[in-house]
């Protein structure tokens, strides 16, 4: 399992159910320490259906370089590393 607002929450289980605990389990932690540092709370994502698309020309090596940052932060996909960051960005 993985936290769409804070990608670096990732929890794993033999069944869902074992997910779902350690799941909740480490995103109470990531939450807990993101208020002690004083760090903002994101919100929560919406079920909004995305219909707009945004296209950008990259390198080959660009995109490599980007497909393996987000598999390392836990994103789905290029597209969910690329709208975060971005948004993250636009505040």
């Amino acid at each position: 399992m993985r936290c769409v607002e804070i990608p670096s929450v990732v929890a794993f289980g033999d069944t869902p159910q074992e997910a779902m605990a350690d799941y909740q389990g480490c995103l109470e932690i990531a939450l807990v320490y993101k208020i002690e540092e004083g760090e903002d709370i994101p919100l929560p994502t919406n079920d909004d259906q995305r219909t707009q698309q945004v296209n950008i020309r990259l390198t080959a090596m660009e995109k490599l370089r980007l497909e393996a940052v987000s598999k390392q932060q836990g994103f789905r996909s290029l597209s969910d590393f690329m709208r975060a960051a971005s948004l993250g960005r636009a505040g």
